[in-house]
């Protein structure tokens, strides 16, 4: 999976549907096959909005007793979702995780 390089599309990325623009896709292309050197057919293509909050910092609630809500990665989902995604495993399972407490007040 190869991701990212939607700042290449301007404006016209800042959307909440649809693909990434041509500029993007060839950027990823180029990415695949002259930096990475990989040959295998592309068979998928994806796109998703990217969540911002004012502050930069992503978010991490319990907004009820067991419904945890996380998100707002700045971009960074494929790292920042999985670590938040493990600190809020752990707070349930052991009633908290040191690793929320830069984002639970």
């Amino acid at each position: 999976a190869v991701g990212g390089g939607r700042d290449l599309g301007g404006d016209a990325e800042w959307a909440l549907d649809g693909p990434p623009a041509a500029i993007v896709q060839e950027s990823l292309e180029r990415l695949l096959r002259d930096r990475i050197g990989a040959r295998a057919p592309i068979s998928h293509r994806w796109a998703a909005p990217v969540g911002y909050t004012d502050d930069g910092v992503p978010v991490a609630e319990e907004v009820r007793p067991g419904v945890w809500a996380i998100g707002a990665y700045s971009g960074t989902g494929n790292v920042v979702g999985a670590l938040l995604g493990r600190a809020v495993a752990q707070a349930v399972v052991r009633g908290r995780s040191a690793l929320l407490a830069p984002f639970v007040g």
